[in-house]
Order: structure tokens, then sequence, then C-alpha cells
């Protein structure tokens, strides 16, 4: 199937979703290990709990260092979070919702696909390919995707497929509106002799 490929989630960021997930085992562990050094239970709780915090917060270093590298080398690929909606929908239909997924840039038009899943999203959906007709401005969103973060912004654009709202990182964004404004190939060029 040929779906949009995403870079593999690093060794950091599996070991800080696996610690934020197995919150149940590991403090089990220190509990038990206290409680055998007979600690009351406020100050088990306590430490317990200091532990655990303690270690998020000393693997969110390396383990965004290492997000952030990967999202810019997909950004680089053209790769990259978002969501889209239809503007001119009925209200409560499934285009007027917004559809969270994966986007590729091809030339003047973007490839769209719904992905799912926390660590590693996984293709959820076949790929949708539309046209980038134009941008035509940016908008405060009404309602919000599930999966908006900070940094984002909504794009109205003009496709093929009609009116849409991309909700996308403002790098994304302005590497979309960078890719409209080259000119194609029938477009000529300033100082062409063609142009004139």
């Amino acid at each position: 199937m040929d779906d949009i490929e995403r870079a593999k989630v690093g060794k950091w960021e599996k070991i800080q979703h696996l610690v934020l997930l197995g919150i149940l085992f590991p403090a089990y562990l220190i509990w038990e290990v206290l409680e055998g050094l007979s600690i009351g239970f406020w100050a088990r709780t306590g430490f317990t709990l200091f532990i655990y915090f303690g270690l998020l917060y000393l693997l969110r270093r390396p383990a965004g260092a290492e997000r952030r590298r990967r999202l810019q080398n997909e950004l680089d690929r053209g790769i990259f979070d978002c969501s889209i909606r239809f503007a001119n929908a009925l209200p409560g239909s499934l285009r007027d919702l917004w559809d969270d997924g994966v986007a590729q840039q091809t030339g003047q038009g973007m490839d769209f696909q719904t992905q799912m899943g926390d660590l590693q999203p996984a293709p959820a959906g076949k790929k949708r390919a539309y046209v980038i007709l134009d941008i035509l401005d940016r908008v405060e969103p009404i309602r919000k995707p599930r999966i908006w973060r900070r940094g984002w912004a909504v794009a109205v654009l003009r496709t093929d497929k009609g009116i849409m709202h991309l909700a996308a990182d403002e790098d994304a964004l302005a590497r979309l509106e960078d890719a409209l404004s080259m000119p194609t190939e029938d477009e000529p060029q300033p100082g062409d002799a063609s142009g004139r």
C-alpha cells in the first residue's frame, strides 16, 4: 500500500513513553523496597512520587531533543502532522469534523493520510491527494482539532476539492506558502524573453 512513510521513533522517546505508561510496576517496586526499610506510609508515597517525577524530568530533555530532530527531518522531507476539515461542509457532517493525520507536500499539492496511535502513528486510511490552488488566509479555529499542539495555526486553502482548513505547525504552513510562491515550469520567469 502507498502510505506516507514516517521516521521511526527514537529510543529516548520510547523509554519516556514506557515510563509514562508503566507507572504502576516501577511505583510498586519502589513502594515495596521502601516498605522493607520500615519507612512510613506518607514518606513512602512522597518518595515514590519524587523518584517517578524525577525520572520523567530527566528523560524529558533527551526525548524532547530526539523528537524535535525527528520532526525536523520529516519536515525537511515535506512530511508534517496536521488536521484538515472542509470549511463549506454542512454542520455536523463528516467533512465538517477535523480529520487528524499526516500530510506530505508534493510540489504545489499535498497528500493527506489519516493516522492513529500515540507513540508511532500507523496509517488508518488511504492517502488522499489535494492540489493547493491558493492559500487564502489564516483564521482562528472555532473548534480546535483533537491533536492541537502548541505553535499550530489554521490556514484556509483553496484546493481542487473545495475550501479546506489546514491546522498545522507554523513551519509547515510557511513551507506550503513557499512552495506556492515558486513559479512552475509553465510560468515565465522574470527577465525571460518569453515573459515579455
